[in-house]
């Protein structure tokens, strides 16, 4: 469970990332 959460919050960063830029 705690690793999901890390592999979610990592996608969403980057998701977030790429539609800043």
């Amino acid at each position: 469970m705690g690793t999901a959460a890390t592999v979610y919050s990592s996608c969403n960063l980057a998701s977030s990332l790429i539609l800043l830029n």
